[in-house]
């Protein structure tokens, strides 16, 4: 075990180079580990709605840590909800000293003896956790390794309240173009909110199989699926409410939504601070906002792709786009039954839909109607950005 400290301009260099978070949070772990060889697992968890789920791992003792998605509910009287409350670090130098929770006793048989936990504080509210794990018993011990693995988690901390605040931003500047586009339309605010919780849960399911689907993904999707439709501020009034069914000129009108969607964010970005978002991120939702009139045998728009040549993200968000519409009534529809939609979706799997995507939903109906039940109609509107 080395006795020197870390060398922590290094550490600060590093945390503040051009890259996207992972990269960064990846690259500060690698360096610990130079200094601690011991050091066996870095996580980064998030929290959202008293869930907390994973945003990043880094496992020494497990190859697929980092696509293993964990999601725990964050119950008041938790070890985790205490210390969110009281802002306490927590260090346990034995983890069979403890009550063998399922993830603890996950951690225990991959070999990671002890641990460091301190909370994501920002203002009044805790954004999540960084967790911090040594393959021996008692490491954390040390004052002077407890002065360096504190520095390290509060830079990672930093990292994400630092993220939190630009995600935070640019939603608020996106949201004020939806709104523009559906304020005066209260039947879609709903569905907004129920089509990102779908997209969501279908990520969720797919991430066991699909490599493709990291913890961020699943993350990025809750947050940007409900700004699909973003680009429909400009569409005009007698289009965007018309209770009859489209002409041909007004088909046309309505499908070039997506380009102006594609077109507000960019004017966004544009007006924002440069390194305000990282590339990835902002082309991720780029990539819903284009593309989630596309098919999957290639005769959507704008651009006609196909297969996989559609971004993952627009993919999904397509079904759960479709699967709400079909369930919602509309001026021009009455609701379908749970069996329309559904013989509707398997009639299009393959041609508009994709089927690792179909498979998934299916998976998960019962949790869709749910999530149906409880974003109703009468939720208040403000939700949609909660």
């Amino acid at each position: 075990m080395a006795c020197n400290m870390f060398d922590y301009s290094q550490l600060n260099r590093v945390a503040a180079q051009d890259k996207d978070i992972i990269a960064i949070v990846d690259d500060l772990f690698r360096l610990a580990r130079e200094h601690y060889p011991i050091l066996s697992r870095l996580s980064v968890v998030l929290c959202s709605e008293n869930r907390a789920s994973n945003y990043f791992v880094s496992d020494t003792l497990c190859q697929e840590a980092e696509h293993r998605y964990v999601e725990q509910e964050l119950k008041p009287e938790s070890a985790l909800s205490r210390m969110a409350e009281s802002l306490d670090t927590r260090i346990i130098h034995d983890l069979t000293s403890i009550k063998p929770t399922k993830q603890i006793s996950h951690l225990l048989q991959l070999g990671h003896q002890s641990s460091y936990t301190t909370p994501i504080h920002y203002q009044e509210s805790n954004l999540g956790f960084v967790f911090i794990n040594a393959s021996s018993t008692g490491f954390f011990a040390n004052d002077y390794i407890q002065c360096d693995i504190a520095y390290i988690s509060q830079l990672i901390s930093s990292l994400f309240v630092q993220l939190f605040e630009r995600q935070r931003h640019f939603q608020s500047s996106l949201a004020i173009a939806l709104n523009m586009g559906h304020a005066r339309d209260p039947e879609t605010k709903e569905h907004l909110i129920r089509m990102g919780k779908y997209s969501e849960q279908i990520a969720k399911t797919m991430s066991q199989s699909n490599n493709e689907i990291t913890h961020q993904f699943i993350h990025r999707i809750r947050l940007y699926a409900p700004f699909h439709d973003i680009g429909k501020y400009r569409i005009p009034d007698n289009v965007l409410f018309s209770t009859g069914r489209f002409s041909a000129e007004e088909r046309a009108i309505m499908n070039n939504h997506t380009l102006y969607g594609e077109e507000m964010i960019n004017d966004v970005v544009s007006l924002s601070h440069h390194c305000s978002m990282c590339s990835d991120e902002i082309q991720f939702i780029k990539n819903i906002v284009r593309h989630h009139h596309e098919r999957f045998d290639g005769s959507g728009l704008p651009d006609g792709l196909s297969h996989t040549a559609i971004p993952l993200e627009a993919r999904i968000v397509t079904l759960a786009d479709v699967f709400d519409a079909l369930m919602s009534k509309r001026a021009y529809k009455h609701a379908w039954s749970l069996s329309e939609v559904m013989e509707y979706i398997e009639t299009h799997n393959g041609s508009m839909f994709d089927p690792e995507c179909v498979e998934a939903l299916k998976q998960n109906l019962d949790g869709f109607m749910a999530i149906r039940e409880h974003y109703n109609n009468d939720v208040k509107p403000q939700a949609m950005m909660a």
